[in-house]
């Protein structure tokens, strides 16, 4: 069921009262710099709401990362991406960090499905 956010303002102010609004989460990419491929890998953060086991996952930057990773109604992870090297070395790296964040989003390697994304071979 969706529910008409001007209903929701209507009813706080009605009963003065507030309700918990949906965030609006926005599409985030990272930018890499040049320095990031230097360093060899990035760190990518992803949040999902909790109580949708199969949910849509949307990447988010740190700021958004901070703001949500305390929120009971959301789950978030941090994820090391490697974007250096050999490609064998980058998939398996990152197929590593998708195991590992998957511990927290369990559907993550739905949404991660290219391994070299980002990558500078």
């Amino acid at each position: 069921m969706v529910i008409n956010q001007n209903i929701i303002d209507r009813y706080n102010t009605i009963n003065k009262k507030k309700v918990y609004k949906q965030p609006v989460l926005s599409p985030y990419e990272p930018k890499l710099i040049e320095r990031d491929y230097q360093i060899g890998f990035i760190y990518r953060y992803f949040i999902r709401k909790r109580n949708e086991v199969n949910g849509t996952i949307f990447e988010i930057n740190t700021d958004t990362n901070e703001k949500y990773k305390k929120d009971p109604l959301f789950i978030t992870t941090r994820i090391r991406w490697k974007v250096s090297g050999e490609q064998y070395e980058i998939e398996t790296a990152n197929r590593k960090s998708i195991n590992l964040g998957k511990l927290d989003i369990s559907n993550l390697d739905t949404y991660l499905k290219n391994l070299t994304l980002f990558s500078k071979m």
